[in-house]
């Protein structure tokens, strides 16, 4: 026997405010987990001031990295860092190469109009048509164009 489309319609309606419920729930208890884990790490910095008081320090302890916010900021700001670091060593590369090329295309256009002489080839056939070897052209993009992918 098949369900009439209303009992199938319930029974779905129950499914979806049992898994609301489920999820509302579930974010409560991580909630709840949250605020005791605050609670717990501030009874511990009590209990850890009130030992060093009765052991006789005065002066404060050194700072230290106590909450994962802290952890994580200065984990960003290292790696961070370390991107522009990279960034800056690739623009730097990039501009060798790019003198570098710059230095080879002379070099390769010193050569070619050497051999030409030798030749005797003139002008009008020249190597510099698209089919030749002597045409191929090596360039890398502007470090402007990688910036604006990454953004």
């Amino acid at each position: 026997r098949v369900p009439s489309q209303e009992a199938q319609d319930e029974a779905f309606r129950l499914r979806v405010e049992r898994a609301a419920e489920a999820r509302i729930a579930t974010e409560r208890l991580v909630n709840e987990e949250m605020q005791t884990k605050a609670e717990l790490a501030g009874l511990f910095a009590q209990i850890r001031e009130m030992t060093l008081r009765s052991a006789g320090v005065t002066s404060a302890p050194p700072p230290t990295a106590t909450s994962a916010a802290d952890e994580l900021a200065r984990v960003k700001r290292a790696a961070e860092a370390e991107i522009e670091s990279r960034k800056r060593e690739f623009a730097s590369l990039q501009a060798d190469i790019g003198r570098e090329n710059a230095t080879l295309r002379r070099e390769l256009a010193s050569v070619r109009a050497k051999l030409n002489a030798k030749l005797g080839v003139g002008a009008a056939t020249n190597a510099e048509s698209e089919s030749s070897p002597w045409a191929a052209e090596f360039s890398f993009a502007s470090p402007a164009s990688f910036a604006a992918v990454e953004s």
